[in-house]
């Protein structure tokens, strides 16, 4: 059975997704006392493997424990309050959050920054081979692995530098959504 989102988080621990004011801004609030614990804009949500709801807001980034109460803010070192629009669970179950300074691994104890980029990241994706692609507004394309930061520009062939997301397709080329010239494929070995 399919359960929308508002009534699946409101059987849950007490905590509800709804409007604020006259203009429909989504946010998260505490049921027991209607604290508005974030809002107004959601970017990106993610469950991790321990049942964690992750919540990637204009004010940070949320972490929502099924067995806790009430939801807590991830701590940034970048700032708690930065707009995170990006998630990412990646195969050893690390969560990254892309914000406004680059990327950050969110789930350990200790938050870790892992790519200080510069620019915002829009996009998140995690490659076959374990690369972190990590799609920037205005600043390009970045990959992640193996100990290193690639950067990637219109310099290097792309055709816009605002890269607003990420999929993989089955022969392993890397498509990108970009703001203003559409879709590219990236060949497997293209860059």
């Amino acid at each position: 059975m399919v359960v929308p989102f508002a009534q699946w988080l409101d059987e849950t621990q007490g905590v509800t997704f709804s409007m604020v004011g006259s203009d429909f801004s989504p946010a998260v609030r505490r049921k027991d006392n209607g604290e508005l614990v974030e809002g107004p804009e959601i970017w990106r949500l993610l469950q991790d493997r321990a049942g964690t709801l992750w919540i990637a807001a204009e004010l940070g980034v949320i972490r929502y424990e099924p067995d806790r109460r009430p939801a807590s803010r991830a701590t940034l070192q970048f700032g708690d309050k930065a707009p995170v629009r990006a998630l990412l669970m990646d195969r050893d179950g690390r969560v990254w959050a892309g914000h406004a300074q680059g990327a950050t691994i969110v789930s350990h104890a200790v938050a870790r920054p892992e790519a200080a980029l510069g620019y915002g990241v829009a996009a998140l994706h995690e490659g076959a081979d374990g690369r972190i692609w990590i799609g920037t507004l205005e600043g390009g394309l970045y990959e992640v692995g193996r100990g290193t930061v690639r950067r990637y520009t219109t310099r290097h062939g792309l055709t816009d530098d605002s890269i607003n997301a990420l999929a993989e397709d089955v022969n392993g080329n890397l498509w990108l959504g970009t703001q203003a010239r559409g879709a590219l494929r990236l060949a497997r070995n293209g860059l």
